[in-house]
């Protein structure tokens, strides 16, 4: 079941003062969610970053499904 569908686009995923990372974030807290998917682990955060939010996120017991993007022809 799909809850929400989470964008921050054009901001950096350096840190974790983004709107759409707070509204996942809180979606976990209020256990809203089980499972992150995204394409790439940048799509969440980016560098040293995501390790935190990964850990924010299993705190919460959700894990984050990464999915590679499949393009077709």
């Amino acid at each position: 079941l799909l809850v929400a569908e989470v964008s921050d686009e054009g901001r950096t995923g350096t840190n974790l003062r983004r709107s759409g990372w707070k509204e996942v974030l809180a979606l976990a807290e209020t256990r809203k969610i089980d499972a992150v998917v995204v394409t790439y682990m940048s799509r969440l955060a980016r560098g040293a970053v995501y390790y935190v939010a990964e850990h924010l996120l299993s705190e919460e017991r959700v894990k984050v499904h990464l999915v590679r993007e499949r393009i077709t022809p």
